[in-house]
């Protein structure tokens, strides 16, 4: 499960975005709690927490994930980020990471018409508004530039409404969008409650099991 970054596996898992906000992403009135599972065990957790101060938002996220075989720990990653919006512009963004013990940080800033991003390999610039790796409202789904927030490459990747669909979730059945994507040969899919907050992610990982997202109740 290296490097999956919301999904973030995020997309990192990915993961991926808040494009606009305030106009097509009006920010919940509460965090946002994923239970992460790799298969069927729970590997660890991601919380997503927002502030809307006026115009501007902030968004600030925590993942950690664990992976153990036999017992062993066999596999680690935390992951820190904080995302500043002014209405639609992406303004600032910081990012830490240890990817099993690798670290990796990036940060971005607008300047004018474009993004400067600074990362391990270095200073780019970047034009238009980009979206992070974590895709938790589906009007930032459905396309544009995405950023990883473990390197600071930027790439797009095309994301396809599949319809409608019921799944069950925390032991009851919600009715849900459907979104698919393929990344590096893997196919990924999103769901979205009709308020459009991501309830539910999967991604297969490169070592033939599949990383999943799930919403927690709210108020757990």
């Amino acid at each position: 499960m290296a490097r999956t970054n919301l999904f973030l596996a995020a997309a990192i898992c990915w993961l991926i975005a808040t494009p606009a906000v305030a106009e097509i992403c009006p920010l919940p009135g509460e965090t946002l709690n994923y239970t992460i599972f790799n298969d069927d065990d729970d590997v660890g957790g991601l919380e997503l927490a927002f502030n809307q101060n006026g115009e501007q938002a902030t968004v600030n996220v925590s993942m950690k994930i664990l992976v153990r075989i036999l017992m062993v720990p066999a596999f680690r990653f935390k992951h820190s980020s904080t995302e500043v919006w002014s209405r639609d512009r992406l303004k600032t963004l910081t990012a830490n990471t240890s990817d099993n013990g690798d670290k990796f940080a990036i940060s971005m800033k607008q300047i004018g018409d474009q993004h400067e991003i600074k990362s391990e390999d270095g200073l780019n610039t970047h034009k238009g508004t980009r979206l992070t790796e974590l895709l938790w409202c589906e009007g930032a789904a459905r396309g544009g530039a995405i950023i990883s927030t473990l390197t600071g490459n930027v790439s797009d990747i095309p994301i396809d409404f599949i319809g409608r669909e019921d799944i069950e979730l925390n032991g009851r059945t919600i009715r849900t969008r459907h979104y698919r994507f393929v990344r590096k040969k893997r196919v990924g899919n999103f769901w979205y409650d009709e308020d459009g907050f991501l309830v539910k992610l999967t991604y297969p990982t490169r070592y033939y099991s599949v990383a999943s997202f799930v919403l927690q109740d709210q108020g757990n």
